[in-house]
């Protein structure tokens, strides 16, 4: 949650990330910055930072919560795959337990799926209907429940 306040701490607005037009996977908010109509002396957009390596804009004038940017968090990016008849597509996987499709030309997030698992390889069917991941290792060197795991299905 993002709250405004005035210069005699009174609430001004509030805004949810819930209710960005993208949710977030770890809402926790990071840092924060406001441009503002110096004439008026209000902010008109806010930039919001995620824990979970997002970037969000909130407009204070239409409440809107677009998401900017977004990336893997939580530890290392592992796996990252071609599509094997598209150019345009690749994937990645890593330890935040994300499967992620990106667009090269659009330069941004197409598609994203939560595993329950950190993941350390990433691969596309020859057809590129399917993608198969790796599950196992994490940060601590102990062994989890799904290492060696290989799972299907994320497409």
């Amino acid at each position: 949650c993002v709250t405004v306040w005035s210069q005699k701490i009174k609430q001004i607005a509030s805004f949810d990330l819930i209710d960005a037009n993208v949710t977030s996977l770890n809402r926790k908010v990071r840092s924060v910055h406001v441009k503002s109509n110096t004439s008026k002396k209000r902010a008109l957009k806010i930039l919001i930072g995620t824990e979970g390596s997002e970037i969000y804009e909130i407009s204070t004038q239409t409440g809107n919560i677009s998401l900017l940017h977004e990336g893997h968090f939580e530890g290392d990016t592992w796996g990252l795959a071609f599509h094997p008849t598209d150019n345009d597509i690749f994937a990645t996987c890593g330890d935040d337990g994300t499967i992620r499709i990106w667009s090269v030309r659009k330069r941004k997030l197409s598609r994203k799926a939560k595993v329950d698992c950190s993941m350390r390889a990433i691969s596309w069917s020859n057809d590129g209907t399917e993608l198969l991941v790796g599950c196992g290792g994490n940060r601590s060197g102990k062994r989890e429940k799904k290492d060696g795991v290989v799972r299907q299905k994320y497409v």
